[in-house]
């Protein structure tokens, strides 16, 4: 099952963080990203099994911490586009456990992008009885993120696509080109960078679908 969760993200403000846990919070990040990027795909469910030893045995050191709970379920929802579809059908079943409890104890984790994981895996798997998509759902999470961060790369962009899907092509041109002005964080290049790319190819795909269509109507 695939899920593209680029987000997923865009962290919390690593300033609001308390310095070993911003340093934490930061290895983790960029451990996730260096795996998701990697084009080689062989050796991926074992480096995301070690990560996610690695964050779980953070507990002992930071324990009921949101951001890490967090962490553990983008860890976890990215490993299950490679394994069974049955076992990943538990997997995101599992993240959408914990991170509605994380959005109950605390709502603003990672500056709301729990909600905008929630939204993505709403979006992304089947509806019921097979899994628990739903499409009203998915917009009322994504709706909540962009309120909490409305300077959300992932928030904005993942929205744009969800809009895209729903054939909503002028309001998601307008969150595409909200991602896109939105700047990089020095301490993780590599992911906003990949994101803020996407959002630009989404947007030129966008322009060139509706210039088409544009065309296509004059000529009638």
């Amino acid at each position: 099952m695939k899920i593209f969760l680029f987000w997923c993200f865009l962290w919390l403000p690593v300033s609001t963080l308390a310095a070993p846990l911003e340093d934490t919070i930061n290895t983790f990040e960029s451990a996730w990203a260096a795996i998701y990027y990697r084009q080689d795909n062989t050796a991926k469910v074992r480096d995301y099994d070690q990560l996610l030893l690695t964050i779980k045995n953070s507990y002992a050191d930071y324990p009921h911490q949101p951001e890490l709970i967090f962490f553990e379920a983008l860890v976890t929802a990215s490993r299950a586009e490679y394994i069974d579809p049955l076992a990943a059908l538990d997997s995101i079943a599992y993240v959408r456990t914990i991170l509605s409890q994380i959005i109950t104890i605390k709502p603003t984790t990672m500056a709301g992008s729990a909600y905008v994981v929630l939204a993505t895996l709403y979006h992304q798997a089947p509806a019921w009885p097979i899994a628990f998509g739903d499409d009203k759902k998915a917009e009322e999470f994504f709706k909540t993120a962009l309120i909490i961060n409305p300077n959300s790369l992932d928030g904005n962009y993942y929205y744009g696509q969800f809009l895209v899907a729903k054939n909503a092509l002028k309001e998601a041109e307008f969150y595409f080109k909200q991602a896109l002005n939105i700047p990089l964080r020095p301490t993780q290049l590599l992911t906003d960078s990949r994101l803020r790319l996407a959002a630009q190819q989404a947007l030129t795909q966008l322009m060139q679908q509706q210039e088409k269509s544009w065309s296509a109507r004059k000529q009638e």
